[in-house]
């Protein structure tokens, strides 16, 4: 999947720069933050009907 950085820019560095947590130390932790992430959040709920189909099937 490919996000035009030109037509959404705003959805494209949402994806681009969402990444892990780091504690105080700077390491890295195994959680992403729940903030700035509501295009990443709409895109989830809009794929989870799909999601879930395919995981039964399997």
């Amino acid at each position: 999947m490919k996000i035009d950085k030109r037509r959404t820019p705003h959805a494209y560095e949402e994806f681009v720069n969402y990444e892990f947590e780091k504690n105080k130390a700077d390491e890295w932790i195994s959680g992403y933050p729940d903030r700035n992430n509501h295009t990443i959040d709409a895109v989830r709920y809009a794929l989870e009907r799909i999601s879930n189909k395919y995981r039964s099937q399997a």
